[in-house]
């Protein structure tokens, strides 16, 4: 069961947007508490991914392109490795952490997939920082679909028995 919590305490997360505006956090049960962060985090990335998913960030791309925004595929599996999962810059990696996110001239986001210390949850966590109107008018309009997307690749990933 997918549960929207409170935003955890992550140095990571602090250190990187202080100023955040926007942040929301969904909370997993781990089945497997001994798997390796960065594989659970490579996983729901590619396999978490629907194709209803990357259908929708098609469709994001051609709305935004025109206005210089960056664009770029959802991960089908190509460009992963220690520096980018798909479209995702890895900012920081730590035990029980990995940081995600990329910057833009309309906001900055990242994406910490967060085993807790008794390693039994893992807590998705999106934080934004909106530089702009721009930025602003671009969250309030991809808020929900954010939110259905976070929770659906969580959803797939954990039926596929990723974690």
């Amino acid at each position: 069961m997918i549960k929207t919590v409170s935003v955890p305490r992550s140095p990571l997360l602090e250190q990187s947007l202080p100023e955040a505006q926007f942040a929301d956090a969904y909370e997993v049960a781990l089945a497997d508490p001994s798997q390796d962060i960065w594989e659970i985090t490579y996983k729901l990335f590619t396999e978490g991914q629907q194709d209803w998913i990357k259908a929708l960030m098609g469709l994001r791309n051609l709305l935004v392109a025109p206005f210089g925004l960056k664009t770029g595929p959802m991960n089908d599996g190509e460009q992963v490795s220690q520096e980018r999962i798909g479209i995702f810059k890895v900012y920081e990696k730590t035990g029980n952490e990995v940081l995600l996110g990329e910057n833009d001239r309309h906001l900055d986001f990242r994406i910490s997939v967060l085993k807790d210390e008794t390693n039994s949850t893992l807590t998705v966590t999106t934080q934004v920082d909106m530089h702009n109107v721009l930025g602003r008018a671009y969250m309030r309009v991809i808020e929900p679909f954010h939110r259905m997307i976070v929770k659906s690749m969580i959803r797939q990933a954990k039926n596929k028995g990723v974690f």
